[in-house]
């Protein structure tokens, strides 16, 4: 190759990176850990945060509680909402530049199980080897949401 298409390549190759060297690197507006269908916990306010504009002022809101907070030099935001009562569901709210909205958000105890590689096995067929009469067990369970698939 002559040292003319050797420079025209760097330059093709190359050029994007100086013309996007200075560009902030984009990040989600909400964490990605806050989705639908998501859980709270109950009885104590939620830190719900994300990047935004620095300077920016981010509200959040569930229910009747709001709450707000502002996108400091780096971008980054944290506010603590304070959940409505247990059960659901809720839709919460951001809202700054932009706005997204999380729908079928429960309150209630948030559990973090680990450890154990059967925790993957569904409810059934196994809890049948050791509860009596699971399918009504299940059934009469209060929480619809906790039956699922399960309810007759």
């Amino acid at each position: 190759m002559s040292g003319r298409y050797i420079r025209l390549l760097t330059l093709l190759i190359f050029s994007p990176c100086l013309a996007f060297g200075d560009a902030p690197i984009a990040h989600p507006f909400v964490a990605p850990i806050f989705t639908d269908h998501m859980v709270l916990q109950r009885d104590q306010p939620d830190p719900i945060w994300g990047w935004a504009k620095p300077g920016e002022t981010i509200t959040v809101s569930i229910n009747d509680s709001t709450a707000s907070a502002t996108a400091d030099t780096d971008g980054k935001w944290v506010t603590q909402i304070t959940p409505p009562p247990a059960g659901g569901p809720y839709e919460l709210t951001v809202t700054g530049s932009q706005s997204i909205t999380f729908s079928d958000v429960l309150v209630g105890d948030v559990w973090v199980c680990a450890g154990q590689s059967n925790m993957e096995f569904g409810l059934l067929p196994h809890i049948s080897q050791i509860v009596i009469d699971v399918e009504n067990e299940i059934y009469i369970l209060e929480n619809v949401i906790l039956r699922g698939e399960y309810s007759k």
